[in-house]
């Protein structure tokens, strides 16, 4: 009866899941973060699929003017206000969540799988191509993601598609990094060797005994950086880089509305707070399941 080789127990993954779901029920500070972010992705689900169908879950029209007065500050009718044009700033910021959060969650998708891929991989095989990935990541990490991003952005031209797809190209070498490292401490333990004693290719220890094993480290990374993104991202729209007025983003709010900070202070107050409840939403979330691995 031929032995199959083994990996870390499965039942070490599932009590790591377990001590994540407990410290979100015991750490209040991860919890609210898990809160923050499913508000954030019910109602970007919500206002997406409602446009699916020509449903408006938006109390106003985002792009039409004259809702209300002109600079009106927060009411009842229009709790963040409305802006120089009479358009409602709580409506506005709805209907700019389903983009904002997707990027977000889009590039952070992609550079998972790529990057584990590819730094997996690299590690996994050794000379040459490791060497080379190292050297294609050095290029990345030798300039700022936003500095890098805009350059690409504008090279391909102004859009969110164009501007997820700069993202993209920026994000993944961070992830490389991460895989390879994770992959190089566990390339010589036992249930790998064992592995390679039963002949199993290259591709296959990869996919069923090395990936699992970091996944988990590389999903908490990912979990904190989803903010970092976001962040990214209304930098660029707040340079004029994504979306083509009036259609309503975070970023661009900001720098649309900036010139009022003084005389009506929440244009730009509100687009502002949003951006860094993302922020602190997932960073709190990724601190707590990084809590959960470390006591797991």
């Amino acid at each position: 009866m031929p032995v199959v080789p083994l990996g870390r127990p499965r039942d070490k993954r599932a009590k790591a899941v377990r001590s994540a779901i407990g410290l979100l029920r015991e750490n209040k500070t991860a919890l609210a973060g898990a809160v923050i972010v499913a508000v954030f992705a019910l109602t970007a689900v919500a206002v997406y699929v409602a446009s699916l169908f020509g449903i408006t879950l938006t109390p106003y029209n985002p792009i039409q003017q004259d809702v209300g007065p002109l600079l009106a500050p927060p009411s009842l009718a229009h709790p963040f206000g409305t802006d120089l044009l009479g358009r409602d700033i709580f409506s506005r910021i709805i209907a700019a969540t389903p983009n904002d959060f997707a990027i977000g969650l889009v590039v952070i998708g992609f550079s998972l799988v790529v990057g584990t891929l590819v730094g997996s991989y690299a590690a996994f095989r050794g000379g040459l191509l490791d060497e080379a990935l190292m050297r294609v990541t050095d290029i990345f990490f030798a300039l700022p993601a936003l500095v890098l991003a805009m350059a690409i952005g504008v090279a391909l031209g102004r859009g969110i598609g164009n501007m997820t797809i700069a993202l993209m190209i920026v994000w993944w070498p961070p992830y490389a990094r991460l895989a390879r490292g994770e992959t190089l401490k566990i390339s010589h333990q036992n249930f790998i060797d064992a592995a390679r004693l039963f002949h199993l290719s290259r591709l296959r220890i990869l996919l069923k005994h090395v990936i699992p094993n970091i996944t988990t480290t590389l999903l908490v990374y990912a979990t904190l950086d989803v903010g970092t993104v976001i962040v990214v991202y209304s930098g660029l729209s707040y340079l004029g880089l994504a979306v083509t007025p009036p259609a309503p983003d975070w970023g661009e709010m900001v720098s649309s509305y900036q010139a009022y900070t003084i005389s009506a202070p929440w244009l730009p107050l509100f687009p502002g707070v949003i951006i860094a409840l993302g922020v602190i939403g997932f960073s709190l979330l990724g601190d707590g399941l990084r809590d959960a691995l470390e006591v797991s």
